[in-house]
């Protein structure tokens, strides 16, 4: 199953990946430019 997300008005964007056979992994990309994650 795919799960897309978008950060920073669609400049920043996710694909998740989750398989039962496989686990889980992303990827990301991003425009050019200075971006702030919060993790906590």
């Amino acid at each position: 199953m795919l799960q897309s997300n978008e950060y920073f008005s669609g400049k920043v964007k996710s694909i998740g990946f989750s398989s039962s056979s496989t686990g889980r992994a992303s990827v990301g990309v991003m425009v050019e430019g200075e971006y702030t994650f919060s993790t906590g």
